[in-house]
């Protein structure tokens, strides 16, 4: 007799087309069975993430041994926040085992502007109780709006402190900007060592993100409010460009479509970001990241990916023997973004709809403005950072005064430090327009080899830099309204311990239409 607890195909293929948008698109599925789980199987968490004035993306990933190659039915219910015991949505998705039984349930036709609560259950189980928002709509007048910007946990380094303090600020959302996990074995004295390899399969991705995710602080941020995310070099490889290794490894083609096969796995991604659909994310790990996000008439995000699609670095003086081997001349066409980002994005901020927000947030992965200004282009210069490519960082800058907006923002990470400075048209020359600021955080944990002398020269021989500094980990909080921006850097004490201080490390503003005007407040 059959297991009553196993599902016909045809209903399971009726399922997929009601309940989950992207197990919907092309994909051969196998059978739903309901296993009888020995524990919690909601051990990595719950996120939202993805969202606009309609609605958004909901995410879990059932975590038991218990689990096999079957998939799972999981129950999901959307309640208001304004009223608890009103359930306002409820359904049913399914966990595939091709995609590590991760769940991604996409939400829309939702109110404006609103905060609701997420739950998931399955076999008898519940997950913590989670909440989402929808933002305001475009054009909807609104006063203010608070996101925090990170990036940068690789988790031996240290705790997730930041992330519990993050929470008590009731962030409208997290954009985090890349990063999420690092593909090392753990280093020797790690405050909080771990016991896996270095990442070589799609299983030690996968093993990697659900360390990372066990992790409470983060847990309980993802659960605090909506993520917008992207990815950088770590996700696979340290300074990956395209389809190459720098680190003398030729092809990582089969490792970065694995990598980014867990990287949406583990994220509250919408089903547009599947390109070529679940196959194409199977066969090859087709991703797309970069999007808009409309904020009201206050703000316009614009996420970018500079890594996936960015050409091979600059060879420079004294390559290592990874980068002689892949490394390119100066050409003028060489991207960060590649010419179908760079051409979305020329749209996106020369749109009608972008002529409506007060405020225009570039949110990507690393250091804008130059650190290496006294040496001028190409000259000592970080060749993994906007430095290296300097062609495609003048024709963003161009886009920029194209597009008229007089009160634009780069939000980045990357460099483990906190850089605040003020966006020249011209890079190499202070005298220039200033057509925007930038704001690159610190990392969550990661460490930093910078020092407080390295540090002070860069203040001395960058004068477009207001800020720098690498001592702390933490994150940036920033507060949009029509009249100014301001940026709050928050500083841990001492990551390397659970329950370090934190506290606020400096302050900034910035006045609407005068990004001239930047200036420190603490």
């Amino acid at each position: 007799m059959a297991d009553k607890r196993t599902f016909r195909r045809r209903d399971f293929v009726k399922l997929l087309g009601l309940v989950a948008a992207a197990a919907a698109l092309p994909y051969v599925a196998g059978k739903v069975r309901q296993p009888v789980f020995w524990g919690n199987p909601f051990q990595l968490g719950v996120a939202s993430g993805s969202p606009d004035a309609t609605g958004f993306v909901l995410w879990t990933r059932l975590h038991s041994e218990q689990l096999t190659d079957d998939d799972v039915l999981v129950e999901w219910e959307l309640l208001d926040a304004d009223e608890p015991a009103k359930v306002v949505r409820q359904g049913q998705a399914v966990a595939l085992a091709a995609l590590a039984h991760s769940v991604h349930v996409e939400l829309d036709g939702l109110k404006a502007d609103h905060w609701y609560h997420y739950r998931f259950r399955v076999a008898g189980y519940q997950s913590r109780l989670g909440k989402a928002r929808t933002l305001p709509a475009t054009g909807q007048a609104l006063s203010s709006f608070r996101l925090a910007y990170a990036s940068c946990q690789r988790y031996e380094d240290g705790y997730y402190t930041a992330y519990r303090h993050m929470r008590e600020q009731q962030p409208d959302l997290v954009c985090f900007v890349g990063d999420y996990i690092y593909e090392y074995r753990s280093r020797a004295g790690a405050p909080r060592p771990h016991s896996l390899r270095r990442i070589r399969t799609l299983d030690d991705y996968r093993a990697r993100y659900a360390l990372y995710k066990s992790d409470p602080d983060l847990q309980a941020m993802h659960a605090a409010c909506p993520w917008l995310v992207t990815w950088d070099d770590h996700e696979v490889e340290n300074n990956y460009f395209g389809q190459q290794s720098t680190e003398g490894r030729g092809d990582i083609s089969r490792l970065r479509a694995a990598a980014y096969q867990a990287f949406y796995e583990h994220m509250p991604l919408r089903s547009d970001s599947l390109i070529a659909g679940i196959e194409g994310l199977l066969k090859h790990g087709s991703l797309q990241l970069y999007q808009t996000l409309a904020v009201g008439n206050l703000a316009r995000l614009y996420l970018l990916d500079n890594r996936q699609y960015r050409a091979a670095p600059y060879c420079g003086d004294s390559p290592s023997d990874g980068v002689a081997a892949v490394c390119a001349a100066a050409e003028p066409y060489r991207s960060m973004l590649g010419e179908a980002q760079e051409g979305w994005l020329e749209q996106a901020m020369l749109s009608e709809q972008a002529q409506q927000a007060r405020w225009h947030l570039v949110v990507q992965q690393t250091r804008f403005t130059p650190a290496n200004y006294h040496a001028g282009a190409l000259r000592h210069m970080n060749r993994d950072s906007w430095d290296g490519y300097p062609q495609a960082r003048a024709r963003l800058l161009q886009l920029f005064e194209q597009s008229s907006h007089d009160n634009l923002m780069v939000l980045g990470g990357d460099i483990h430090q906190n850089w605040v400075a003020k966006v020249h048209a011209e890079p190499y020359n202070n005298e220039s327009k200033v057509v925007a600021t930038e704001f690159t955080g610190t990392s969550i944990s990661s460490r930093s080899n910078a020092t407080a002398a390295g540090m002070r020269r860069h203040l001395n021989r960058n004068p477009h830099l207001l800020y720098a500094n690498a001592e702390y980990r933490g994150y940036g909080l920033v507060t949009i309204q029509h009249s100014k921006t301001d940026v709050t850097l928050f500083a841990v004490e001492e990551s390397t311990k659970p329950d370090s201080v934190v506290s606020v490390l400096a302050s900034f503003s910035v006045p609407a239409g005068k990004p001239a005007e930047l200036r420190q407040l603490s």
